[in-house]
């Protein structure tokens, strides 16, 4: 197990081996209910704004800036990034060097889901693959917030507001 005490980090390839798999689970828990069971935290890290809590069967919570998300370990290894392409690009399999490609197609073109090998990762410290997943599921989540934000406005100027659905 890993603590704040051990001066060497470990690489995400040393932390994969030791936390559990959770590639069984559909749905990740909310973190207060992963708070409350009685895994034990491996690892908390203050990366800037952020911070990390790996926990021992698995499941990381991110929390930034008043907002928090949940993964887990093992489905950072491989990230997967989506992009709009045209459908020559799609045909030239566009992406980032190394990565598998993907393609969905839509009416006005195609979408393209590059997945980033599991080997890319694992030399690297435990924190960066984690950060880059937590930071794309944040996004998204607050991107879903905004398409169900409305704003409304009454006659009269005192009653103009906004609200959430």
């Amino acid at each position: 197990m890993f603590n704040k005490s051990d001066h060497a980090i470990p690489t995400f390839g040393e932390l994969l081996n030791k936390v559990g798999r959770t590639d069984h689970i559909y749905r990740f828990p909310r973190a207060n209910r992963i708070r409350k069971s009685n895994a034990e935290v491996m690892i908390t890290e203050q990366i800037f704004d952020a911070t990390i809590s790996v926990f021992e069967n698995g499941f990381v919570i991110y929390s930034c800036n008043k907002h928090e998300t949940v993964t887990a370990v093992d489905r950072c290894a491989s990230p997967v990034y989506a992009f709009s392409a045209s459908t020559e690009e799609a045909k030239e399999g566009v992406g980032v060097a190394g990565c598998k490609c993907r393609i969905i197609r839509k009416k006005n073109g195609a979408i393209l889901l590059s997945t980033i090998p599991e080997e890319t990762f694992m030399q690297y410290p435990w924190y960066v693959p984690i950060v880059i997943a937590c930071e794309a599921r944040l996004d998204n989540n607050m991107e879903s917030r905004e398409r169900y934000h409305i704003k409304f406005h009454f006659n009269d100027d005192n009653y103009a507001g906004e609200f959430d659905l």
